[in-house]
C-alpha cells in the first residue's frame, strides 16, 4: 500500500486536476478534506471539454473501488481482477478517512510501494 499517495484538495479545480496528471507517474487524483475521501478522478476520465475553472468534485468516479486497511493481499488482487483501474482505494472502517493507495504496476506483476 502506499500510505502517502499524492492528494489534491477537494476544493481543487479541473485546471488544477490537468496540472496534477502532467506527472506522468500519477494516474489518479484523489481529492480529499483534511483526511477524508471526498472522490477520485482517473487520468482518462476527466473531459476535454470540461471547463478549467470548474470544480473537480463534479468529475469524481460515481463509484471509486475501495479495500479495508487490513484486507488480504489476496483480497486485494480479487477486487483487482477485472476492474479498468489497477488502482484500490484504502478507507477507514468508517468509510470516510484515505488510509492509502493500493495500485499494480504497469505491468500488472508488482504492487506499487512508497519510495
Amino acid at each position: 500500500m502506499l500510505s502517502r499517495p499524492k492528494t489534491l484538495s477537494s476544493t481543487a479545480t479541473v485546471g488544477d486536476v490537468r496540472k496534477f496528471f502532467e506527472n506522468p507517474h500519477v494516474m489518479t487524483a484523489l481529492l480529499v478534506e483534511g483526511d477524508d475521501f471526498r472522490g477520485a478522478i482517473d487520468r482518462g476520465s476527466l473531459p476535454d471539454e470540461a471547463d478549467t475553472d470548474a470544480d473537480a468534485l463534479d468529475y469524481v468516479a460515481s463509484a471509486t473501488p475501495t479495500i479495508a486497511p487490513d484486507a488480504s493481499v489476496e483480497d486485494a488482487l480479487e477486487a483487482l481482477h477485472g476492474l479498468e483501474s489497477r488502482r484500490l482505494v484504502v478507507l477507514d472502517a468508517e468509510g470516510d478517512r484515505l488510509l492509502g493507495l493500493v495500485c499494480l504496476n504497469t505491468s500488472g506483476t508488482h504492487f506499487c510501494k512508497d519510495p
